[in-house]
């Protein structure tokens, strides 16, 4: 059975819109040692609104205890994957289920649950969600992780449902606390019927006092290649090296092409596509081995207040730059697409403009607009053949006017009798 290891991410985000753009630029950069391509799965609780990352598949399900506009859980996965969701009937907990489909039917598929559990709602009775998902993997993999805001005792999951809890103790926990709070592990996560299973803290903030926590898994899930290979021939240098090592006459066909294709291969080169995602610049990495400097220190000196600002205000100005590269590189993209209306990749780009343009800097949204509707910059053109219709229709009627004007005054000169 062919096996790939995937990478799933889990955060609690605390309100996923003003870190969306660090999150993108931090999930581009972050690579784990022993792998060299993003997440495949971002799990992310507290997102108080609707998540969404180029590169990937936002789930999530609207509970009756939180509105439509502010879902508490969110699952984004990787568009080399394939996946589906799966609504259980436990709308007072938040939660969000995907399955993450296999290559062949003959594979099992991976289920991923991540749940939320606020500080207030200890009480929610977790027991049937879980065993509720056991009974819908029917013996496939799965993998459960979320906060859970719970004390030991309150886990039990292990004993009762025959889970496996993959929390490193020896690692540093999951949540950095304050000078009157140690640090505490409230990110949990638990898998069944995985061989191999691997959880690592990453010991990386994205703004806030929670680590990203990173499970690789083996699994028999498929994963589509994740680019192409490009094979760029240079033609100008193959026709040099035929001049010069090509026989005068074909004697042997069979030489002739291995001859032939032996130059092709020595003058082509070859490379991945690389994914149009943003990049972060040098300022950016600077910030952040900053404020993991200073975080450092601070664990070391917890009653210091002023590297507590310090720390603070670098994440301030994390997310704020994290922003100007977001939009900076959102306008270059839609400058790109002057002049390339027809070209396939433009078309399905166009799809998501629209809901693009509300994040989109006012620069840069005539300039989309125009190229999405295909209109003119300047308002004030598509207005002016209104302004000329209007004003040549009053013209017409003055004219009118003053036909009738005349023709009554010749009638009139015409009926007057000669003296």
């Amino acid at each position: 059975m062919a096996s790939t290891h995937l990478t799933i991410w889990q955060w609690n985000c605390r309100a996923v819109p003003k870190k969306k753009d660090h999150l993108q630029l931090f999930a581009q950069e972050t690579r784990l040692p022993n792998t060299q391509t993003p997440s495949d799965v971002i799990a992310l609780q507290e997102t108080t609104a609707v998540v969404s990352l180029p590169g990937y598949i936002g789930y999530q399900q609207f509970t009756d205890q939180h509105n439509q506009e502010a879902p508490s859980t969110g699952t984004l996965v990787h568009k080399s994957l394939t996946a589906k969701q799966h609504d259980l009937e436990f709308p007072d907990i938040p939660h969000t289920v995907v399955e993450i489909l296999p290559r062949k039917r003959s594979h099992q598929p991976l289920f991923v649950i991540n749940v939320y559990c606020a500080p207030r709602a200890r009480a929610d009775d977790f027991h049937l969600l879980f065993r509720k998902t056991i009974s819908l993997a029917r013996g496939a993999q799965l993998l459960i992780l979320g906060d859970f805001n719970a004390n030991h005792p309150d886990w039990g999951y292990p004993q009762d449902l025959h889970l496996t809890l993959l929390n490193d103790p020896q690692q540093s926990p999951t949540r950095i606390g304050n000078s009157v709070c140690r640090d505490t592990s409230p990110d949990l996560a638990y898998c069944k019927n995985i061989a191999q299973a691997r959880w690592e803290n990453t010991c990386q903030l994205a703004g806030i006092d929670q680590y990203i926590i990173a499970v690789q898994v083996q699994t028999s899930a498929g994963k589509k290649a994740a680019n192409a290979i490009a094979r760029i021939t240079e033609w100008p240098k193959f026709r040099e090296v035929r001049e010069s090592e090509a026989p005068d006459s074909i004697t042997n066909l069979k030489e002739w092409t291995a001859s032939l294709n032996d130059h092709v291969r020595r003058t082509t080169r070859e490379s991945r596509a690389a994914d149009e995602t943003p990049a972060t610049d040098s300022r950016l990495l600077h910030i952040w081995d900053a404020h993991a400097s200073l975080l450092r220190r601070w664990q070391k000196q917890r009653h210091n207040k002023k590297l507590r600002r310090r720390m603070q205000s670098l994440s301030y100005e994390i997310e704020r730059h994290s922003t100007y590269l977001a939009r900076q590189q959102w306008g270059q993209l839609c400058s790109g697409l002057k002049g390339k209306l027809g070209n396939k990749k433009t078309r399905t780009g166009t799809v998501t403009v629209e809901g693009k343009l509300r994040e989109t800097p006012p620069e840069f949204q005539a300039p989309l607009r125009a190229r999405r509707t295909c209109e003119p910059l300047n308002s004030n053109l598509r207005q002016q053949p209104r302004l000329r219709d209007a004003h040549s229709s009053r013209n017409s009627a003055d004219d009118t006017l003053q036909r009738q004007i005349s023709t009554g005054i010749k009638r009139a000169n015409d009926e007057k009798p000669d003296d």
